[in-house]
This record gives C-alpha cells, sequence and structure tokens, in this order.
C-alpha cells in the first residue's frame, strides 16, 4: 500500500469510494436519497407493499456518483487543495478483490448488488487537504488553483454541477438547501481559535470494505508531516465516524454544528459535526 497525488483518471474511483461511504453516513443520508433501500409503492386491492426495484435504485445510484465526482473534480480544482490517493499494491489483495460491494440492508449477509457493484482498480480510499493562508508557503501550495487554466476548468465543472442538480435523483434538493444553511451556523474561526494560517481537512474516505486497516491514518500523517514542517495548525469538521481517528491523532474538540433535529429518532449522536483543531505539540 502506498499514497499518491491523484490524477484525473481517478476521479472516478474516488467518486464511488465516497457515494459507498455516504450510504452509511447519516448526515449525508439527511439529503441523499439511498439506493440501498429503494422502493415503489404498489398498491393493491388486498394490501399495500414496498417493492425494491433495481432499476430506480441504479439509477439513484449512477446520478450519485455523476454528482459526487463533480463535487471532488471541483474541490481539488480550489487554490491550496491537494489530494492524496490510497492505492494497494498486489501483496495487498489478499481478502479484497478489486470489486468490492455495498451491503444489502435487507439481508443479514453482505452481497453486491447490481446498481452498486464498483470497481474502483488499485484506489481504495482518498484525502483531500487545503492550505489556508496567505503566507509564502501558503501561496505556493495556491498557485495551482490560481492559475487562468484551473480557473476557467473550475467555473465550467460548477456550471455543471449545478445544472445537472435539477434532474439527479440521489438529491433532494430542499433538504439540501436546509443543510448548507444549517453549515453556515458554525461558530466564527476567531471565535474558536481558529488561525488563517492552516490546514483543513476537507476529506478523508476510505472503501468501506478496507476500512478498519489504517489506511485513514495513512492519508493523515500526510498532512500532519505538513503541518509539523510549516509550523501551522489543523482544523476538521468531523462526523462521528471519523472522530476516533482525529481524537487519536491528537485533535481537540472546540465546536459543533447540531444536525439532530434534521433526523429521525435518537441517533446516539451521529448528527452533530465535531470542530476539531490540532496545534503543534509543545
Amino acid at each position: 500500500m502506498y499514497i499518491r497525488h491523484h490524477r484525473s483518471d481517478d476521479l472516478y474511483p474516488m467518486a464511488i469510494i465516497m457515494a459507498a461511504c455516504d450510504l452509511r453516513d447519516p448526515l449525508a443520508m439527511i439529503y441523499r436519497r439511498s439506493s440501498l433501500n429503494n422502493t415503489n409503492n404498489t398498491n393493491t386491492s388486498t394490501n399495500n407493499t414496498n417493492v425494491y426495484d433495481p432499476k430506480r435504485a441504479a439509477r439513484i445510484w449512477t446520478d450519485h456518483v455523476k454528482s459526487t465526482k463533480r463535487s471532488i473534480e471541483l474541490k481539488v480544482l480550489q487554490p491550496g487543495c491537494i489530494c492524496q490517493v490510497i492505492v494497494l499494491d498486489p501483496e495487498d489483495h489478499d481478502t479484497a478483490t478489486l470489486q468490492d460491494g455495498v451491503t444489502d440492508p435487507r439481508t443479514t449477509n453482505p452481497k453486491i448488488t447490481d446498481p452498486r457493484v464498483i470497481n474502483t482498480r488499485d484506489v481504495v480510499g482518498f484525502a483531500i487537504f487545503k492550505r489556508c493562508g496567505v503566507s509564502s508557503r501558503a501561496l505556493g501550495w495556491q498557485a495551482e488553483g490560481r492559475r487562468l487554466p484551473t480557473r476557467v476548468r473550475s467555473f465550467v465543472v460548477h456550471s455543471s454541477l449545478e445544472v445537472s442538480r435539477s434532474w439527479d435523483s440521489s438529491i433532494s434538493i430542499s433538504r439540501l438547501a436546509q443543510y448548507i444553511q444549517r453549515l453556515y451556523t458554525a461558530p466564527p474561526r476567531a471565535a474558536l481559535g481558529i488561525p488563517d494560517e492552516r490546514w483543513d481537512i476537507e476529506a478523508i474516505y476510505v472503501l468501506p470494505h478496507h476500512q478498519r486497516r489504517g489506511f485513514g491514518t495513512t492519508l493523515l500523517r500526510w498532512v500532519i508531516d505538513r503541518a509539523v514542517e510549516e509550523g501551522v495548525q489543523m482544523c476538521v469538521w468531523s462526523t462521528e465516524a471519523g472522530r476516533a481517528l482525529y481524537l487519536n491523532a491528537g485533535f481537540t474538540e472546540v465546536g459543533t454544528i447540531d444536525f439532530t433535529d434534521m433526523r429521525e429518532g435518537n441517533d446516539g449522536g451521529q448528527g452533530m459535526v465535531r470542530i476539531m483543531t490540532w496545534r503543534l505539540p509543545n
């Protein structure tokens, strides 16, 4: 296993990885429509049943991956954003195949369901980090994103993303708007002691089938090394799923954003976003 800088042909595998993780993320499912348990209501004179519709599920999954791919591409084009991917060596395939399935919650055993038979080649995880600030080091990381060709490409991708949302069957537009509005309720960075010069962790995703094998820690180590080298802090907005990873790496929680009321039932903290920071050891 090793990490490297992402290439353009990694975008589709990265989108599949993020979409597969979204299906298990209570916060993402606030505005996403699941392709795992999609049903059509079938009414008869004698009963009312929910029948799994594989064609509709396939369409939702395809739209999910396409919109996720556009979102990732837009993110990595922004000034200061760096994307690293986890790549498996041949010997890493001892217990996994290149074709990873998504667990269907309607059964007790994992299985590969048609809409979600995914092939990410040897890429099983990725991370996006962003260098913020105006120092010479920060501007060096931001240089590629400020080039005119990159800015033009970013505009094209952003336009495509906005237009395609109107027919994206995997997204609830109204719920997405509520979700984004809630994000803006976060406390100001200055009030939380978050400096302008820092590394932000925009995303860390590992295929569910390959989680708990240290891949997330390996990706996080890359940005920790950069922060130590440059003498700056780090910041992340983490869901409950990633909280332990960051706590183990020395992050501390400085704030929260509560989405609990946008979810059904008592989710045991799954509806919270944790704002966490990392400081250089004394």
